[in-house]
């Protein structure tokens, strides 16, 4: 992503938002150069979390994000995961806490050397199932409280 893009990310801020999301997605996204395997991936895990968490984004992973300081020191202390699981876990919490959150279409292109490997969709996949177990009925039986 070029810094041009995130000049639209904190133009949206201003417009009363607490939280504004790049998104490869979002309508106005332009995705260039992504191979066949990253899509897939990328809209199976997109689908995943929409299944166990009622996210209404179109892309969670896109690393760019713009916060208002209140609503970031709300939620980033409860935030408990690292890795893949964390950008679920932020936005859940955002969107649990009311705060209102913008996804922005981005230009993006893919670049070589992606660290999404076949081990990695598995890595993914466990972090998003075990965050999502923190947060259901299952974490007092897991001993989460």
């Amino acid at each position: 992503m070029k810094p041009s893009e995130f000049i639209k990310l904190l133009s949206e801020i201003e417009r009363d938002y607490d939280i504004v999301i790049a998104s490869r997605r979002a309508e106005g996204a332009v995705v260039r150069n992504q191979p066949l395997l990253r899509k897939v991936l990328s809209k199976g895990f997109n689908v995943l979390v929409k299944l166990l968490f009622r996210l209404p984004f179109k892309d969670t992973q896109c690393g760019a994000k713009v916060f208002r300081r209140n609503a970031l020191e709300k939620i980033l202390p409860e935030v408990n995961s690292k890795g893949f699981a964390f950008d679920v876990n932020l936005l859940y919490l955002a969107t649990r806490n009311g705060f209102r959150i913008k996804e922005v279409g981005i230009r993006w292109e893919d670049k070589r050397g992606s660290k999404v490997k076949g081990r990695t969709v598995v890595e993914m996949f466990l972090a998003v199932i075990k965050l999502r177990l923190r947060y259901s009925l299952l974490r007092f039986l897991l001993g989460g409280g």
